[in-house]
């Protein structure tokens, strides 16, 4: 099969989720604290997840494949700049109306760099 991203929007419409995920550090004993906007996609079809990366790899989107709990597994992608031009790519193809509203806040969390 072949991704494209239309197909990609559809599918994290309806098996993805976005969130804006807070990191912190300690560097030469100050705190630092920043935003990543992160993408997460459940499945039981390992391959699809795989086909995904191989997908945004091409985008220089680097995720990773992993085995949840049981029988899923699960992508993951976690970035700034490069999570800011896979949102501006992804928008146009993302119809579910809570889906979209999910990534500007997200969006707006990371440009903003704090978390709602």
């Amino acid at each position: 099969m072949e991704i494209s991203w239309s197909w990609l929007g559809g599918f994290i419409d309806g098996e993805g989720c976005f969130s804006a995920v807070k990191r912190r550090y300690v560097k030469n004993g100050r705190k630092y604290e920043y935003i990543l906007g992160s993408l997460v996609i459940g499945q039981k079809d390992e391959s699809i997840l795989h086909q995904i990366d191989e997908f945004l790899r091409r985008y220089g989107v680097k995720g990773c494949v992993y085995e949840r709990r049981g029988n899923m597994h699960a992508y993951c992608f976690q970035g700034r700049r490069k999570f800011l031009m896979f949102a501006e790519m992804i928008m146009p193809y993302l119809r579910h109306p809570y889906r979209i509203a999910q990534l500007r806040r997200v969006v707006r969390c990371v440009r903003e760099n704090r978390k709602d």
